[in-house]
């Protein structure tokens, strides 16, 4: 594990990299959600960090506090499809 993941708010959608490759971009949270999943991305053993592009999302095309919402939304529907890839 242990790996550096950095989640931005760029043009409408959110993009998610691990160790400097966007994995993801998009602004679905199951899409999202999924793209965790299969990386295998834990908020407690991997570093998880966010752009101030999450905080100010509205400059990027979405409703204030949207962003950060989408994000926790997209991690707390990755956990049970990790589980059932396990």
């Amino acid at each position: 594990m242990n790996k550096f993941v950095f989640c931005s708010a760029t043009d409408n959608k959110i993009d998610i990299a691990v160790d400097g490759v966007v994995i993801v971009s998009s602004k679905d949270v199951n899409v999202l959600a999924e793209a965790i999943a299969e990386a295998e991305i834990s908020l407690i053993a991997d570093r998880v960090s966010c752009s101030s592009s999450i905080d100010f999302c509205e400059e990027e095309g979405f409703e204030p506090d949207e962003a950060i919402e989408i994000l926790r939304k997209a991690f707390n529907l990755s956990v049970p499809m990790m589980c059932e890839v396990a």
